[in-house]
C-alpha cells in the first residue's frame, strides 16, 4: 500500500516486500486562486463601494477655493482599497468649479480634488461618481457671503396711511455683497424727515440681509418722507416717501340707491375737483356732480343691464387712497307692477327685461308667456328665458350694518391669513385627489361603504348605536395622515353638545391663549343656527353612520402641524377594516390657536374663532357630497375637484352672506 499526500511533490522509497514507506517529502504550492487549494477560476476585483473620506460639510465664502480637499475612497468586493480606478467630481447645485473633474485613485484607493464655491451663498453641493456604482458620494459646503457692499429698497415705499398710524406694511432695506447675497448682521439706520411721526431707529439685518421698521406718519394730511442708509454703502440713504390721508366713507343715501338717480356719500378726505375722485358702485364707475366740501359729494348712480335689487359695494378713490362702503341697497329705476289677475302685454325689445319689486308677504307668482308675431303656424322663434333672483332693498334685521366712524382704522391686508387659505387650498387638493383615486368605488370596487340613512331622518334604524358623546366625555381619535395607513392617536374631551355638532377639543392642545368655553359656545350656536342648515338646504343632509344625529367636530394641534386649517376626511365614513384612520362617524378637524409656534404656524385665539365658521361649511359640504354618494345615495361618483371645491366655496359664500 501506498500513502501519498496531497502536498507531495516527490518520494523516495524503500521498497520492502509489497510495501512503499515514505522517507521524506516537500510540500507543492497551493492554487493561488482558490483558498484552500484544489484549484479554481480567479475572482477579479470590482469597483463596488464608493465613500466620502473628508472635505464634507466645510464652510467658506462664496467664490473662495474651500481650505480642505474633497477625498473619496473606492473599495472592491472584498472591502480592499483598488488603485486606479477614475473617479468624477462636478458641481451639483451651487456653482462654482472642482479642480480636477477626475481622478484615478491611488494605491490606497483614494482620489482627490479641490474646490472652488459659487458666487451665490448657501448650500452648494459636489457629487464623485465612479462608473459602476449606483450610488454617488456627495460633498455638502456652505457658501458665506462676502463684507456688505451695497444697500437697497426690497419694499415699504410710497404707501398710504392715516393720520398718526402705522403704515400696514413694515419698510424693508436689504444689504447686500457685491454678488447680491444678502449680508446678515448689518445695521441699517432709519429716521424721519418731514412730516412728523416716527420710525425705528435702527434694524439688524436677518439672514436673508433683510433689515425692517415699522413708520408711524405724523399727524398732519400730506406727505411724509424719511431716510434708509447703512454707513457709506453704495445706495445710502435711500429716500422714502408716504403719504396720510383722511379719506373715509361713512354713509351712502338713500337707502336704497336708484340707478339713474343721485346719491349723496358722506365722509371725510374728498377732493374739492369733482374728477379727482373716482366712485364705483358695484364695480361700474358713477359720475361725480359735485363735491360740496371734503366730507360730502354727489354723483349719479350707474344704470346696469337687467340687474335685480340686491346689496352692493360703494368704493371712493382719491390719490391712490380708496375706502368701501359695503352692503348697501340699489334698486333698478322702474319695477313692473301688476295686481292680481292684471297682465301686461309686452312688445318693445328695450322693454324686455322685467324687474319685480320684492312683496312686502311674500309668495308673488308671475306667468310669463312668449308668443310669435308671425301668422304662419309654421315658423318658429326661438328665444331664451334667464331669471336673477334679486334681495329685498331693506337690509335683514338679523344682520345690521356696522357703524362706521371718521376714526376707523386703515383697512389692513391679512397676509397670515392669505398664506393659510392657500395652504388650505393645497391641503384641500391633495385630500380629494388622494380620495378620488383610492376611496372611490368607482375606481376601487373592493371599498365598500356601510348603507344608511341621511342625518335627522326618522327612520333611522333603532339599532344603531351611537358613542357616549356627552359633555366631559373623553374619547380617542385617529387624525388622519397621508393615507389610510397614516394617523396621529390623540384623547380630545367632549366641551359642548349642541344641537347638531358635539365639540370635542384636543387634551394637548397647546397652552398659550387657547380657546375659551365661550369661544366655543359662540361657534356651537352658529353652527347649530346658521352652518348646517344653509348647507343642508343646498346639498341635502349628511350621513348618519354613527346614529348621534350630530356632526362631530375635532379640534386638535395636529391639524396645525399639518399646515392647513382644517379638513374632512372620506375614510372617515369607512369602517377601520377598510381605512385604518377612520374614527367611524362624520367628522370634522379644525385648528387651534398657537401663538407660540409648538405645533407650526403662529395662531391667535381671534383668527381660529373667525376663519372656524367659514371653515366649517367649507367642509361640511365635502362630507354632504361624499356620504350622499356613497352612504344615503350609494352608486355616485365622487366629484371632480372643481365640482367639489365650487359648491364647497358657494357654502362658504351663503353661510358668509
Amino acid at each position: 500500500m501506498t500513502i501519498l499526500s496531497a502536498r507531495t511533490r516527490w518520494l523516495r522509497l524503500l521498497t520492502v516486500g509489497a510495501f512503499a514507506v515514505v522517507l521524506s517529502a516537500s510540500e507543492c504550492p497551493l492554487d493561488d486562486n482558490t483558498p484552500g487549494g484544489g484549484g479554481g477560476t480567479p475572482t477579479t476585483p470590482t469597483a463596488t463601494t464608493l465613500a466620502v473620506v473628508a472635505g464634507n460639510n466645510q464652510t467658506g465664502t462664496v467664490g473662495s477655493v474651500l481650505t480642505n480637499p474633497l477625498v473619496v475612497q473606492v473599495n472592491d468586493q472584498s472591502s480592499n482599497a483598488m488603485a486606479g480606478v477614475l473617479v468624477t467630481f462636478a458641481v451639483s447645485t451651487g456653482g462654482g468649479a472642482v479642480g480636477t473633474a477626475s481622478a484615478a485613485t491611488g494605491s490606497d484607493g483614494r482620489a482627490s480634488t479641490t474646490w472652488t464655491l459659487g458666487t451665490i451663498a448657501g448650500d452648494h453641493d459636489v457629487s464623485a461618481t465612479v462608473t459602476g456604482i449606483s450610488t454617488p458620494a456627495v460633498f455638502n459646503a456652505t457658501a458665506t457671503a462676502e463684507p456688505a457692499v451695497s444697500v437697497s429698497l426690497v419694499s415699504g415705499n410710497g404707501q398710504n396711511g392715516f393720520p398718526s398710524t402705522a403704515l400696514s406694511n413694515p419698510i424693508v432695506i436689504k444689504v447686500s455683497d457685491q454678488h447680491g447675497n444678502g449680508v446678515a448682521g448689518d445695521t441699517v439706520d432709519f429716521w424721519v424727515v418731514t412730516g412728523g411721526g416716527s420710525i425705528a431707529p435702527s434694524a439688524t439685518t436677518d439672514a436673508s440681509g433683510n433689515a425692517q421698521a415699522t413708520w408711524t406718519l405724523g399727524p398732519a394730511i400730506g406727505a411724509n418722507t424719511a431716510t434708509a442708509s447703512s454707513g457709506s454703502l453704495t445706495g445710502s440713504p435711500i429716500a422714502l416717501t408716504a403719504n396720510a390721508t383722511t379719506l373715509s366713507v361713512t354713509a351712502v343715501s338713500p337707502d336704497p340707491l336708484v340707478e339713474g338717480a343721485t346719491a349723496t356719500i358722506t365722509g371725510t378726505g374728498f377732493d374739492l375737483v369733482p374728477g379727482n375722485n373716482t366712485v364705483t358702485v358695484d364695480g361700474a364707475t358713477a359720475t361725480v356732480t359735485n363735491v360740496a366740501s371734503a366730507t360730502s359729494m354727489t354723483i349719479t348712480v350707474p344704470s346696469f343691464d337687467c340687474r335685480p335689487e340686491r346689496a352692493v359695494d360703494v368704493m371712493v378713490s382719491v390719490s391712490g387712497f380708496n375706502d368701501t362702503y359695503a352692503d348697501h341697497p340699489v334698486k333698478p329705476m322702474s319695477q313692473l307692477t301688476l295686481t292680481v289677475g292684471e297682465q301686461t302685454i309686452i312688445e318693445n325689445p328695450t322693454d324686455f327685461c322685467m324687474q319685480f319689486a320684492a312683496s312686502a308677504t311674500g309668495g308673488d307668482e308671475y306667468l310669463i308667456g312668449v308668443g310669435s308675431v308671425s301668422e304662419i303656424s309654421s315658423q318658429q322663434m326661438p328665444f331664451t328665458m334667464a331669471s336673477v333672483s334679486g334681495v329685498s332693498a331693506a337690509p335683514p334685521a338679523m344682520l345690521p350694518r356696522p357703524s362706521r366712524s371718521t376714526a376707523s382704522s386703515p383697512r389692513i391686508v391679512d397676509v397670515q391669513q392669505a398664506a393659510l387659505e392657500q395652504r388650505q387650498a393645497a391641503a384641500e387638493a391633495e385630500i380629494r385627489a388622494y380620495e378620488r383615486e383610492y376611496l372611490d368605488p368607482r375606481t376601487n370596487p373592493s371599498i365598500r361603504y356601510p348603507r344608511g340613512r341621511a342625518m335627522g331622518d326618522p327612520l333611522m334604524a333603532a339599532s344603531a348605536m351611537a358613542p357616549a358623546d356627552t359633555l366631559g366625555h373623553q374619547r380617542t381619535f385617529r387624525v388622519p395622515g397621508a393615507s389610510c395607513s397614516q394617523y396621529t392617536e390623540i384623547d380630545a374631551t367632549v366641551q359642548k353638545v349642541g344641537t347638531s355638532g358635539i365639540w370635542y377639543t384636543d387634551d394637548a392642545n397647546p397652552t398659550a391663549d387657547p380657546l375659551t368655553q365661550a369661544d366655543i359656545d359662540t361657534a356651537s350656536d352658529l353652527f347649530d343656527d346658521f352652518i348646517l342648515p344653509f348647507d343642508t338646504t343646498f346639498f341635502g343632509a349628511p350621513s348618519d353612520i354613527d346614529a348621534n344625529s350630530k356632526i362631530v367636530i375635532v379640534l386638535t394641534k395636529e391639524v396645525n402641524a399639518t399646515g392647513a386649517a382644517g379638513f374632512v376626511y372620506s375614510g372617515d365614513l369607512l369602517p377601520q377594516s377598510s381605512c385604518a384612520y377612520s374614527d367611524v362617524g362624520e367628522i370634522f378637524y379644525g385648528y387651534v390657536p398657537d401663538p407660540a409656534q409648538e405645533f407650526g404656524q403662529a395662531y391667535s385665539r381671534s383668527n381660529v374663532t373667525n376663519f372656524l365658521p367659514v371653515l366649517i361649511a367649507h367642509e361640511l359640504t365635502h362630507n354632504i357630497q361624499i356620504s350622499r354618494r356613497t352612504v344615503v345615495l350609494p352608486g355616485g361618483a365622487f366629484p371632480a375637484s372643481w365640482i367639489a371645491e365650487g359648491q364647497a366655496t358657494f357654502a362658504e359664500e351663503v353661510v358668509g352672506h
